[in-house]
């Protein structure tokens, strides 16, 4: 004779033992569940998805100044009542690449642009230290622009690579979208660069410029963003150019890039990053 799950599952919770353990368990559950049901929503093949896991992980140090920490999902529980359910799903559809659900390939697209002036952009970049005159140059040259969420993208000359960050006050969002994966983002400061220095993001590409022109370092150079030191593809492209230098992160992600790439000269910034650097001089 056959038991089924839920009289076997009510007669065990009767146990309070058994029943702590199962009701510390259920924000686990939930999240499976959130996930499976996101999945089907999205179309998303289970592979797909696995491959876009590492965004329910992304951890802000800190909630708009609150002291609190979390990852996304707890911050949009928490502050903006979203269902574990419509937290999962938010979060496929805006940290995952587009997806053909028939296909099962990758689509490239780049972010709908928002009217200008694009003040959100502007306010957001010149309070990390970007001059304006500097912000308003990136978006007369179609390297900068900001989208219907009010994001900063950043985007490549041939619109084969975009990052993407958060403008608003608590948003830590940077995630990126490329039609290959050795694609990145960049800026001259003269047409033939005689120096390439690789860094993880766009915002840290131009403060490390704006930090060699104050110390007046004023070579030919290209300024990359990878977009995260986890591109090591994008790497072992650059490595191909002359003069190329490894300018991530100090930090864990920063170390374990630079023991990978023992060939590349490094130039390791004083604080977490070079924004973080530049803001540091800039107050001081």
């Amino acid at each position: 004779m056959s038991v089924k799950f839920d009289d076997l599952l009510k007669e065990q919770l009767q146990d309070p033992e058994i029943k702590k353990e199962y009701d510390d368990l259920q924000p686990e559950r939930a999240i499976i569940q959130a996930l499976i049901d996101a999945r089907l929503q999205t179309g998303m093949t289970q592979k797909e998805l696995s491959e876009l896991s590492s965004c329910f992980v992304f951890c802000s140090p800190s909630y708009s100044g609150t002291g609190e920490h979390g990852n996304s999902i707890d911050f949009l529980t928490r502050y903006f009542n979203f269902s574990f359910a419509d937290t999962v799903t938010t979060l496929c559809r805006i940290r995952a690449p587009s997806f053909n659900a028939t296909a099962g390939t990758k689509q490239f697209s780049l972010p709908q642009q928002a009217e200008r002036p694009f003040g959100k952009v502007v306010k957001y970049l010149t309070g990390r230290g970007i001059p304006e005159n500097l912000v308003i140059y990136l978006i007369q040259e179609g390297l900068l622009y900001q989208d219907l969420c009010g994001n900063a993208v950043f985007v490549d000359l041939d619109e084969s690579y975009c990052e993407i960050r958060g403008t608003g006050v608590g948003n830590h969002f940077h995630g990126c979208r490329k039609k290959a994966s050795d694609r990145f983002w960049y800026f001259l400061t003269e047409s033939k660069p005689e120096a390439v220095y690789i860094c993880e993001a766009a915002i840290d590409a131009l403060s490390l410029m704006l930090i060699h022109q104050k110390e007046g370092k004023n070579e030919p150079a290209a300024y990359v963003s990878i977009g995260g030191v986890a591109n090591q593809r994008t790497i072992d492209r650059l490595k191909r150019k002359h003069g190329v230098v490894l300018a991530v992160d100090n930090d864990q992600a920063g170390k374990e890039a630079r023991k990978r790439n023992p060939d590349l000269p490094v130039l390791i910034p004083e604080g977490k990053d070079w924004s973080e650097d530049l803001q540091r001089n800039r107050y001081s």
